[in-house]
């Protein structure tokens, strides 16, 4: 048998149109040796009995909102205080076990400067990330400018938010600028998307000067409202980037996201890695070798085993969760 840490899987941003199947793609996750998963979602009471039910570790982000901008002129804007006290009371509601509660903004059309620093202030204070979508009000980019004057990276910047406790989501369409200053500063990075941010111009690059900054990055995923039957079918899939055609050339950066990297932009240290002290999240495989592993580097060789095989046991905080490729629910 051939034993691995278990894998960190993609964020997965879900904006509550109910297209989003929970359950199943955290059965998938699990079966492909995902034992992390994190998802940034406003359904976070639903979602959780669900995950807890799996037994898989979760980051669950918890969206947050107190203005209407743009895209968001027809939400309900809430004061600070209420918003801050309906976060602590999901945190002592959902909160346990292998389940975190954490602050996100999915859009910052739809969050105060004042939210945002203290959402920031609540994460630092209790060891978590603040998870940031830095969409510099995508499609509404000019709404977004004419409110702040500066893209949504530069803002987070002015705000001093941009470090350790902090996680800020790019998509392919950042802007040098933007990657520069996310790469220049402590803030772990979400990267939506790898597919289209390595169709980019330059997004090859920009992906491996993100990870290779060594400030935590993620591979992260859109649930689109209104996706077609197939898009919905490639979010329950836990392992979207198979599909890409330049996998092989990235593998070092793949494999990062899945283990040291992806555990530096959750805050779970001990996850993604197998040493004294780091949780027992292990994956065990079949012993037979894959064609051409001699000639293989170490991140290939894990690339191609978690590509194209699934674990025969999954072990989640040494509780068997996969057994002889079954998954065991609780």
């Amino acid at each position: 048998m051939i034993c691995v840490p278990g894998l960190i899987g993609d964020l997965v941003v879900d904006h509550g149109d109910r297209q989003f199947d929970c359950a199943a793609y955290v059965r998938d996750a699990l079966l492909g040796g995902v034992t992390t998963v994190s998802i940034a979602t406003e359904r976070h009471a639903e979602i959780a009995p669900t995950l807890r039910r799996l037994g898989v570790r979760a980051e669950i982000y918890c969206a947050r909102r107190d203005q209407a901008l743009g895209c968001h002129s027809g939400a309900n804007a809430d004061n600070l205080a209420k918003v801050i006290d309906a976060y602590r009371a999901d945190v002592r509601a959902l909160e346990q076990e292998r389940i975190r509660i954490s602050p996100a903004i999915t859009s910052q059309l739809s969050v105060s400067s004042r939210l945002t620093i203290k959402l920031h202030e609540i994460a630092k204070a209790n060891g978590k990330r603040l998870l940031v979508n830095v969409d510099s009000g995508r499609p509404h980019y000019d709404v977004f400018r004419d409110v702040y004057g500066c893209s949504g990276t530069m803002l987070l910047r002015t705000l001093n938010v941009l470090d350790s406790s902090t996680t800020a989501i790019l998509d392919a369409s950042a802007t040098r600028r933007d990657v520069d200053i996310l790469v220049d500063s402590d803030a772990g990075v979400g990267v939506m998307d790898v597919p289209a941010m390595m169709a980019a111009r330059k997004g090859e690059l920009n992906l491996k000067r993100v990870v290779r900054a060594q400030r935590g990055a993620l591979m992260c995923r859109n649930v689109i409202p209104f996706a077609t039957s197939d898009d919905v079918s490639d979010i329950h899939s836990a392992f979207g980037w198979t599909s890409l055609e330049t996998v092989n050339g990235i593998a070092d950066v793949i494999v990062k996201m899945m283990t040291g990297a992806g555990s530096a932009a959750l805050g779970l240290p001990a996850v993604g890695r197998i040493a004294q002290g780091s949780s027992a999240d292990l994956l065990l495989y079949e012993s037979q070798k894959l064609p051409g592993w001699a000639a293989m580097s170490d991140d290939h060789l894990l690339l191609d085993l978690i590509a194209a095989k699934r674990p025969r046991f999954v072990v989640t905080d040494g509780q068997w969760r996969v057994r002889n490729y079954a998954l065991s629910e609780r």
